[in-house]
């Protein structure tokens, strides 16, 4: 992972602009709303709203490793805050680092 991915996802974040990504090889379209710590690894909270997933219907929430994702681009598209969803696997973290809000 580099820092450059966080920069990226963070100004996301600020901007509430959609990112573009490949993440285990598939094509996804998020909304940005959390990077924290979780078992050493930095991951990030996202709302996938188009894409692919072999494992949920979306849209949904997710969990992703920064180290996993790649070709991360910004999209002009824009997004409003949503409440996060009350789940122990998107709400447990080590260490949050940065939050939509910040």
């Amino acid at each position: 992972m580099s820092a450059s991915t966080i920069e990226l996802i963070k100004q996301a974040m600020n901007q509430k602009r959609l990112i573009d990504f490949y993440y285990h090889e598939l094509h996804r379209i998020a909304e940005p709303h959390i990077i924290g710590l979780k078992n050493e690894f930095v991951q990030v909270l996202v709302y996938q709203i188009r894409g692919e997933s072999n494992s949920i219907k979306l849209p949904n929430w997710r969990r992703m490793n920064l180290d996993d994702m790649s070709c991360l681009k910004i999209l002009d598209e824009t997004f409003f805050n949503k409440p996060l969803s009350p789940s122990d696997s998107h709400s447990s973290w080590d260490e949050i680092l940065f939050t939509l809000d910040e």
